[in-house]
């Protein structure tokens, strides 16, 4: 598997910055309240811990499993979209 999936997301990853490099398009922006950065903190944070249990990287599995439709990955997005719903339902209630 990694010799598939491996070279995917690095491509990915590395074709989206490049390109962004070259139509000006990178820029880092911190103006968000303080507020959103603990919120995407520990969002992120138990998506990985989500990830971790189950047995991969949250990248690996959306870049890597679902090319490939691993069951293990198809079942990890299902849980990513629930909990995506269900935290966009707090953020939206809190601010």
């Amino acid at each position: 598997m990694v010799i598939v999936q491996l070279p995917a997301i690095l491509g990915i990853f590395f074709g989206s910055f490049i390109s962004a490099i070259s139509l000006k398009e990178f820029k880092l922006n911190f103006k968000a309240p303080l507020k959103h950065y603990i919120f995407a903190l520990s969002g992120g944070m138990l998506m990985g811990l989500g990830a971790r249990i189950g047995s991969g990287c949250n990248v690996w599995h959306i870049l890597g499993g679902l090319s490939t439709l691993a069951n293990n990955a198809i079942l990890f997005l299902l849980g990513l979209l629930v909990g995506s719903f269900i935290g966009a339902y707090i953020i939206k209630k809190e601010f």
